[in-house]
């Protein structure tokens, strides 16, 4: 939510105004909280009308809860608690795989990392945590930050799929439709600058739903090709791919606002990211696999 405005009434006067949302800097916030939270001090026996002006240029979701201090507070730490496991895993899982394409300069692990990185990134500007940690000071990168990391998710993701699957020779079909795709979300990274953000976050999620289609169909195909490690790859998609569906409408005013719905792009991309790893490390261990029986070959001919 770009700004929201609270107003406090009683007895038709205004006693107080306050002002939160993305477009303004973090540290001009009333309470300083990731979400547009107000601490608002009511007095016993009086009536008050509390108003909200709300006005964004993104998807509008009006979640309002009344708390006292205490609740709420034990309510958000369980909350940070479980954004606090997502991001661990997150940052596991690019670290290790960081690691392992600087040993093993294979470029399947960087753009695993790189797709990691970007949907850690989008899914920290829709918490509401990269405002507050990363760039507290430069609102104008919210209106950036979701499309742009959309994007980059889209060009790598297709990437990763290409090198990790190899689909040109048995299927190249759906080796032209990935790298159109990529080519797509390149473009569209572009255009984030200059398109309005409502156009970009739409074409950006329909784009991503296609993608993630696109990759679970190309894992699928290649599985019947006789690609073992494919496996784990149609596993981490089917997850994934119905975990963005539940966050697209939830954010689209179709589902109900929840635990499951609010954080489901969460869940499923915990998901993805671990069963994506077992995918490397089992092609790995194929090829390791491969070479050793290729040697024991060459020795026995060698020995004959």
């Amino acid at each position: 939510l770009d700004e929201v405005t609270l107003f406090v009434v009683s007895e038709g006067r205004l006693l107080d105004t306050q002002v939160s949302g993305d477009a303004i800097p973090f540290a001009q916030r009333p309470f300083r909280h990731r979400n547009p939270a107000f601490l608002v001090e009511l007095q016993p026996q009086t009536n008050y009308s509390l108003y909200l002006r709300v006005q964004t240029a993104g998807a509008l979701q009006l979640p309002i809860q009344l708390q006292r201090p205490v609740a709420f507070y034990e309510q958000d730490q369980n909350v940070l608690v479980a954004q606090g496991i997502y991001y661990g895993i997150a940052g596991v899982m690019i670290f290790y795989n960081l690691i392992l394409f600087l040993v093993l300069r294979d470029i399947s692990y960087l753009y695993y990392v790189l797709a990691v990185g970007a949907h850690a990134i989008f899914q920290a500007s829709i918490q509401g945590f990269a405002f507050q940690y990363l760039w507290p000071h430069t609102p104008e990168l919210n209106r950036y930050a979701i499309p742009l990391a959309l994007s980059g998710f889209g060009v790598s993701m297709p990437l990763f799929t290409i090198a990790f699957l190899r689909p040109g020779q048995s299927h190249p079909l759906l080796h032209k439709a990935l790298v159109t795709y990529a080519i797509l979300s390149a473009v569209l990274f572009c255009a984030t600058f200059f398109l309005p953000y409502r156009i970009t976050i739409q074409i950006a999620s329909q784009i991503n739903l296609a993608g993630c289609l696109l990759a679970l169909v190309t894992g699928i195909a290649l599985l019947n090709h006789g690609l073992r490690h494919a496996r784990y790859f149609v596993a981490a998609w089917a997850a994934f791919l119905v975990a963005v569906l539940a966050l697209g409408l939830n954010k689209f005013g179709y589902l109900p606002i929840n635990f499951f719905t609010e954080y489901s792009g969460q869940i499923g991309n915990s998901i993805e990211m671990v069963m994506l790893s077992f995918a490397l490390a089992d092609r790995f261990n194929t090829q390791r696999q491969a070479m050793f029986s290729a040697q024991q070959l060459a020795l026995e001919n060698e020995k004959k």
